[in-house]
């Protein structure tokens, strides 16, 4: 409520020395009958940090073959988000985002990509030579017919995403589209939000034209949304597939506990290579708070496995303490 009812200023920053930087500026205003749920905002989000890692393309990349790289982004976007029925939601946002790569500077022994492409681990990832200016727009339209809390948990929730990026940078203008769904299942077990839930998403990505897509615009699980066990970035490639059983109970007022299983992993262009025995497993278990989605506090630990094919033995470990803000 910042001047006036309804509007909001939100401004984050973290630093641990030059070459790790990043903040965030939102002006938000929220409008309709509570002045709480639907808002325009005005975005921007710099990151600049030099430990982002990539382990190559594909279901099949290895944990040993892990690599760091540097990366400058500024992305400025604009979003209008709407409620609908019950928890039911319309998003839409358009906005530029730039990032531009180099190699790995850090004081962890891990190689760099450079030396990785040096030693024809992989080849180098398309647009990290000459990095990116991408103008683009994304919907994401979400049916979910769950109710606030206390109210019970139990509900169903479909939600279709589409996102279209042009490259202005390349001469001609490259192009590329992203699109999924997500079906999911809650079930609360005593109507006091104690609740179990399946859920199963496709992601896709597609060039329009010849232009290949950057490697950090293709379909990504780890991180906050999908397989959560695996660091942001562990598996890229052009589709994904991704089944999750989960359970969230309440512990305090503000603060949920919260463990999931989830198995999938990415593929080639439409799940082309899809086989079972590519698959891996990701678990993680912690605590959350709930109800302020610009401070939501974490504490959380995972693990993530190699393929089936592979022996399916956990290769990574993943510890979070904090506030997540995707920096």
């Amino acid at each position: 409520d910042a001047g006036f009812k309804g509007h909001d200023v939100i401004v984050h920053g973290a630093t641990w020395g030059e070459d790790w930087l990043a903040g965030g500026v939102t002006e938000r205003y929220r409008f309709g009958e509570d002045k709480e749920t639907s808002n325009i905002s005005i975005n921007a989000i710099g990151i600049r940090r030099p430990d982002h890692v990539f382990y190559g393309l594909g279901p099949r990349t290895l944990q040993h073959d892990e690599a760091r790289y540097a990366s400058d982004s500024l992305d400025l976007f604009a979003s209008l988000d709407l409620d609908l029925w019950r928890a039911s939601r319309i998003t839409a946002t358009t906005g530029v985002r730039s990032v531009s790569f180099s190699d790995g500077a850090t004081d962890q022994d891990d190689p760099t990509i450079v030396s990785q492409i040096g030693r024809d681990i992989y080849p180098t990832p398309p647009g990290f030579s000459s990095g990116y200016t991408i103008q683009y727009n994304q919907l994401v339209l979400a049916y979910d017919n769950r109710l606030p809390r206390p109210k019970p948990g139990s509900g169903v929730r479909v939600e279709l995403t589409g996102f279209q990026g042009n490259d202005v940078r390349q001469n001609p203008a490259s192009g590329f589209v992203r699109y999924g769904a997500t079906v999911g299942g809650f079930y609360d077990l005593n109507d006091h939000g104690r609740v179990v839930s399946l859920s199963v998403q496709t992601m896709f990505a597609d060039p329009l034209g010849k232009q290949p897509i950057p490697f950090t615009e293709l379909i990504s699980l780890g991180g906050y949304d999908y397989m959560r066990g695996f660091f942001p970035g562990r598996l890229i490639d052009r589709s994904a597939a991704v089944a999750t059983l989960k359970y969230r109970w309440p512990i305090w007022s503000f603060i949920d506990g919260s463990m999931q299983l989830a198995t999938g992993n990415v593929f080639g262009a439409h799940l082309e290579d899809f086989e079972p025995k590519l698959l891996r497993l990701s678990g993680a278990i912690g605590i959350e708070s709930v109800g302020d989605p610009d401070n939501s506090i974490q504490l959380l630990v995972g693990a993530g496995t190699e393929t089936f094919d592979h022996g399916t033995q956990i290769d990574s470990f993943r510890l979070l303490v904090g506030t997540d803000r995707g920096f």
